[in-house]
């Protein structure tokens, strides 16, 4: 059970990883004129942090499967 566990937890890390794109999205183009545009430079920084937090916890979760494999 503290196997499905470990996967439940990634495959909720996952979504809240890819779930970031969408919202610095926003903040880059400032869609709702909340006054908090960021630096460009700034946001495609935190793109490769997001993506490399995202492409983390999907090699894990590929890993993990492939070692419940009998």
């Amino acid at each position: 059970m503290q196997f499905f566990t470990i996967i439940l937890v990634l495959n909720v890390g996952i979504i809240f990883a890819y779930s970031i794109f969408p919202v610095l999205h926003i903040l880059q183009h400032d869609y709702f004129k909340w006054g908090v545009k960021l630096d460009f430079i700034f946001i495609e920084k935190m793109y490769i942090v997001a993506s490399i937090i995202a492409k983390s916890f999907l090699t894990i979760i590929v890993f993990a499967g492939t070692i419940q494999r009998n």
